[in-house]
């Protein structure tokens, strides 16, 4: 099996202790899949030949031993994956055979709450509504907001027509008055986005330089009655 990205799932998988399935990664079919019931990922992964082709758990320690695999000319690393167990074979020699979990406990039916074919999604987008962000942003800000530690989490706000529009983050903590902002981002049309923002703003100045300037022919009129 091969990982062709560095998927770090470990803050995906849950730490409920009564959902010991979903300590672990399931491998299925050419996806591998981590949720916390509150989040949930699915990554693609290469079953190789000798491969077992069965949904399996592994640990989520081992899924990162995986996912650091070198791939590189001289450092060809591999990964075996058996009913049984993982394999990972070092290009030093070194072997190391991770037997899996149990595998009674089940993986929750993620299908059923998670569309899980991308062309399912591009086939049904008009019911979607659509804004692209920096990921980084939304992780930068969610730490300024510290909003680790608040339980009760935060409100999402997408303006319903306008995409250039910022996306406000608002704290669900009345006590707490946090409130974020983030400027969406258009892939290929970022010129497009600025130039509508500055327009935005000049109509904006416009108008409210034209509300604030005094009508001094009315004025006048006004005296002369």
């Amino acid at each position: 099996m091969r990982v062709n990205g560095n998927y770090n799932l470990k803050n995906v998988v849950s730490t409920d202790e009564f959902r010991p399935a979903m300590h672990r990664v399931l491998l299925n079919g050419d996806k591998a899949v981590a949720s916390n019931m509150y989040i949930l990922t699915i990554v693609p992964i290469v079953r190789e030949e000798g491969d077992t082709d069965k949904d399996i758990l592994i640990h989520i320690d081992v899924w990162q031993r995986i996912v650091a695999l070198k791939h590189t000319i001289g450092k060809m690393d591999r990964c075996e994956l058996t009913d049984e167990h993982t394999k990972i074979i070092y290009h030093t020699g070194l072997e190391i055979i991770f037997p899996h979990p149990s595998q009674e406990d089940k993986f929750p039916p993620y299908q059923k709450i998670f569309t899980d074919q991308l062309d399912d999604l591009k086939a049904n987008e008009e019911q979607y509504d659509d804004i692209n962000l920096n990921i980084n942003y939304l992780f930068d800000i969610a730490k300024a907001m510290n909003c680790s530690t608040d339980r009760m989490g935060v409100t999402m706000l997408i303006h319903k027509t306008n995409k250039h529009k910022p996306l406000y983050l608002l704290s669900q903590n009345d006590d707490e008055k946090k409130i974020g902002l983030i400027m969406p981002t258009t892939v290929g049309n970022a010129k497009d986005a600025l130039i509508a923002q500055i327009e935005e703003m000049l109509t904006l100045q416009t108008n409210g330089n034209a509300e604030a300037k005094p009508n001094r022919k009315q004025e006048k009129e006004d005296k002369n009655k």
